[in-house]
């Protein structure tokens, strides 16, 4: 595990009152960054389509 690694794994996904809790901006654009990539993601794998075939020989 790296530093930043590290560092950024203590981060919480991003919440609108994130600059409430003392978070830095940078912080706060690292999480929602992330939160929008997971979304992406997620979408990413509801769209996947999966085609399965059946050769049976006589």
């Amino acid at each position: 595990m790296t530093i930043g690694e590290y560092y950024n794994s203590k981060i919480p996904e991003y919440y609108p009152t994130m600059y409430q809790d003392g978070y830095t901006v940078p912080q706060i654009l690292f999480a929602a960054r992330r939160s929008i990539y997971n979304r992406y993601l997620e979408s990413q794998q509801v769209n996947e389509i999966k085609v399965t075939s059946e050769v049976k020989v006589k």
